[in-house]
């Protein structure tokens, strides 16, 4: 399955994850709620992401794209390491977590780069004068592999400087010889001397919310009452037909 076919089940309608039961404790409840809450954001950052470095690929061809398209991507692209890096700090401390479970493991190895890259992207202030020193581009490269003819087994090698070019290297990662599920694959975000490959990095997280969901069933059974989860609510007011005198109308602008 691709990515973003694997993104749009990531977190399932009927998922407990999404109707958390009420006896579920307090402390775990609000780490367990985030845990969703930072997938999903990440997960729907990725899928813009993707569309958007689509577009770019495609419009490659024909030598022309949108300026706009190239912000968004980096935007979304940081935003993805965002809300990974958020998951994976709740992931470090929700309790009833197996911490040295294999999947833990392998997502917390494969991850460490988010910290750097999170924590850089607080501090530009900085972080501005290492970027000077090794002529990086200020919000840095993003790099991806995408399917340009499947049946000519044919990609291409993408990447997007954010920022004034310079003389310094902007090397592509290193994903020949790697499957490639979908039309775009191995996002890099490299920025302050650091990469992380966002497309791995969403899969292994959703192996990880995969076992939460089995685990978070297995222990609540069938149990009914649960929380409703992200709702809408509205209030209509309407304005009064004759204020009084030190009260502003909403229909006039205040004096």
């Amino acid at each position: 399955m691709s990515t973003v076919g694997m993104l749009r089940d990531m977190i399932r309608e009927e998922s407990p994850l999404r109707r958390l039961p009420l006896a579920l404790p307090p402390s775990q409840l609000v780490f367990v709620d985030g845990l969703r809450l930072s997938l999903e954001s990440a997960a729907l950052a990725y899928h813009r992401l993707h569309e958007g470095l689509l577009a770019i690929t495609v419009a490659s061809t024909k030598g022309a794209h949108e300026h706009n398209t190239l912000i968004a991507a980096g935007v979304d692209a940081w935003c993805v390491v965002d809300s990974l890096r958020r998951f994976r700090r709740l992931l470090q401390h929700t309790p009833g977590v197996k911490q040295n479970a294999p999947g833990c493991q392998q997502f917390y190895r494969s991850t460490g780069a988010l910290e750097t890259l999170r924590d850089s992207a607080q501090h530009l202030e900085d972080r501005a004068s290492q970027a000077l020193e090794a002529e990086l581009p200020f919000w840095g490269t993003i790099a991806w592999t995408a399917v340009v003819d499947a049946d000519q087994n044919l990609v291409a090698q993408m990447m997007i400087v954010l920022g004034a070019l310079r003389t310094g290297l902007h090397p592509l990662p290193k994903t020949l010889g790697r499957p490639i599920r979908g039309e775009v694959d191995h996002v890099v975000l490299r920025a302050f001397e650091e990469e992380a490959n966002l497309s791995d990095a969403l899969r292994l997280a959703d192996h990880v919310g995969a076992e939460l969901e089995r685990r978070l069933a297995e222990e609540m059974g069938d149990a009914t009452d649960r929380f409703s989860s992200d709702l809408v609510v509205r209030v209509d007011l309407k304005g009064v037909d004759e204020p009084a005198p030190e009260q502003a109308s909403i229909n006039e602008p205040a004096g």
